[in-house]
C-alpha cells in the first residue's frame, strides 16, 4: 500500500522505477499493490508562484488551539517538480499568533507516466480510480489510485 502521494516524494524517476521494482520483488504472485498519486491539475501548473491560498481552520486537541492552514506552491516544468509550502497560523486564547511552515517538494506525475512505471516494473495493472470510492477517473479527479497485480 503506497499511500498518500509517497511516490511522489521520489524526485527522480529512475528513483521510482527502482522502488516500483523492489515492491514487485517483495509481493508474492498475483500480490496487490496499490498506489496513490495526486492527479495534476492546471491551478497546479501554472507558471506563477501562488501564494497564501487558505485551505481550512481546525482545532488542534494537542495544543489547544485553533489553526488556520494556508497553502503556497510553485511548479517547476523542466524538473516536473511541485514545492509545496505549508503554514499552520496558530491562534492562542491570548490573542498572539505563531506560524508554523512546512515545506514538501514532490514529482509530478500524470496518469500515464505511473501507468508506465508500474508496467516497466513488471507489474500489470488491474484497475484505476478516481477516488478511493472506486469511481471511475476524470477530468474532475483530483487523485488516482491504481491497483497493480504481480502476475
Amino acid at each position: 500500500l503506497l499511500p498518500f502521494n509517497f511516490v511522489q516524494l521520489m524526485l527522480s524517476r529512475q528513483e521510482r522505477l527502482d522502488f516500483l521494482k523492489l515492491c514487485r520483488h517483495m509481493l508474492i504472485n498475483r500480490g496487490r499493490l496499490y498506489v496513490e498519486i495526486g492527479v495534476p491539475h492546471a491551478d497546479y501548473l501554472g507558471e506563477k508562484r501562488v501564494t497564501h491560498k487558505f485551505v481550512k481552520s481546525f482545532f488542534d486537541r494537542r495544543k489547544r488551539q485553533w489553526v488556520s492552514l494556508f497553502q503556497s506552491h510553485e511548479y517547476s516544468p523542466l524538473e516536473q517538480t511541485l514545492m509545496m509550502e505549508y503554514n499552520y497560523l496558530y491562534m492562542r486564547g491570548d490573542g498572539a499568533t505563531e506560524c508554523v511552515t512546512r515545506f514538501v517538494m514532490l514529482a509530478v506525475i500524470f496518469p500515464k507516466e505511473l501507468e508506465g512505471l508500474l508496467e516497466e516494473s513488471g507489474l500489470k495493472i488491474d484497475s484505476l480510480w478516481g477516488g478511493f470510492d472506486k469511481t471511475p477517473p476524470s477530468k474532475a479527479s483530483k487523485k488516482l489510485i491504481a491497483l497493480a497485480v504481480k502476475p
